[in-house]
């Protein structure tokens, strides 16, 4: 089972991690029927909605219940693009042997937890029949399958009719961008893990000022935690103003957008638009792909179809591999971190020239 693909459950994403809102209410209400009581509701549940909404806390949320309250029930989260990688290999080498045993795994599980299934789109028929047989094998057996993608399974283009058919079976509900209440709701829960008691009119000041998704909102959060501990200030309105007022757009700039954004990795890299978005891959310009594609993603919201659109025609996977990618960077490498924050509040201010590469 090793060489299956699959990931383990973060232990963060718990659903007494996750906050409720008026913004996701009905998919929390769904998932936690499902972790209760898997094959038995709502099967398949389906969630979709915009980048950093907790789609992905809420899959692991349900695997981690189903662990803890039904002793040996076997769970699988795993990514549609590691899914599909792996299948691939499989048939490539015309190992039969490795294809069964693919099989054999997916269809002997009780849950399946399958992210990002909008990856799907424009796969070959082969693949896309794997999964529907995969699906199809796993519900008749009465297990679980749930699944999240960025649209509604009517919504992914060049995904089979078959398969826009299984995936609306059960349930479909969509996670929004949380309401302000919502947001101060994140930022509490979140500052109570960090075990600090912030004053209301901090978090208000925040919330109202970030409300793009949960991932931007916590990412501010940190950097003002950070500031605070750093400089031994105490964490009041007047510091997460100095700290909002670099990284929140203040007008000077215009409306951001996809094309501002590869202008501006362009500029501070040194690069042509037409190699950002052309079929070169060497690390002087995959790099700066990536992170346009990551800012794209967490900047905009923009889902990984559209963004794959814009630099050249790309795929999911690798939209959604850069956006992994620079994630996994920002928390290794302080460098890479401090530049996306410098780039994304340049990008905000209308100020990118500020902060170009020096070769």
């Amino acid at each position: 089972l090793s060489t299956m693909p699959t990931q383990p459950l973060n232990p963060r994403y718990r659903f007494d991690t996750f906050v409720i809102s008026h913004a996701n209410r009905v998919a929390h209400a769904a998932a936690l029927s499902v972790a209760e009581a898997p094959g038995q509701s709502y099967n398949p549940l389906f969630i979709h909605g915009g980048t950093g909404v907790g789609k992905t806390h809420l899959l692991h949320a349900i695997g981690q219940y189903a662990l803890e309250t039904r002793p040996g029930i076997q769970v699988s989260y795993t990514t549609t693009e590691q899914f599909v990688t792996r299948f691939i290999a499989a048939i490539r080498h015309q190992n039969k042997e490795q294809r069964e045993a693919f099989k054999r795994y997916f269809r002997s599980i009780d849950l399946l937890l399958l992210d990002d299934v909008q990856f799907l789109s424009g796969k070959g028929a082969s693949t896309q029949d794997e999964l529907f047989f995969t699906f199809n094998a796993l519900h008749e057996s009465g297990k679980q399958v749930v699944l999240t993608s960025d649209c509604a399974p009517a919504e992914i283009a060049q995904l089979e009719e078959k398969l826009k058919s299984r995936f609306s079976w059960g349930l479909i509900t969509e996670m929004e961008p949380p309401d302000h209440a919502g947001r101060v709701a994140i930022l509490r829960k979140r500052a109570a893990a960090e075990r600090l008691s912030l004053d209301l009119p901090v978090l208000d000041e925040i919330a109202e000022r970030v409300a793009t998704n949960v991932r931007e909102l916590e990412g501010v959060l940190t950097r003002i935690i950070g500031l605070g501990s750093l400089t031994g200030r105490p964490i009041d309105v007047d510091l997460c103003r100095e700290v909002l007022d670099r990284w929140v757009d203040v007008g000077g700039g215009g409306e951001l957008t996809i094309d501002r954004i590869q202008r501006a990795v362009c500029d501070h890299f040194d690069v042509t638009q037409e190699d950002l978005v052309g079929s070169r891959r060497s690390n002087d310009i995959a790099r700066p792909r990536q992170i346009a594609m990551y800012l794209s993603r967490v900047l905009l919201g923009a889902p990984s179809t559209q963004i794959g659109q814009r630099f050249g025609g790309r795929d999911h996977s690798t939209v959604l591999h850069a956006e992994r990618k620079i994630d996994s960077l920002i928390q290794e490498d302080r460098e890479v971190s401090d530049l996306i924050e410098r780039l994304a509040v340049a990008l905000r201010q209308g100020s990118v020239g500020g902060v170009r590469e020096h070769r």
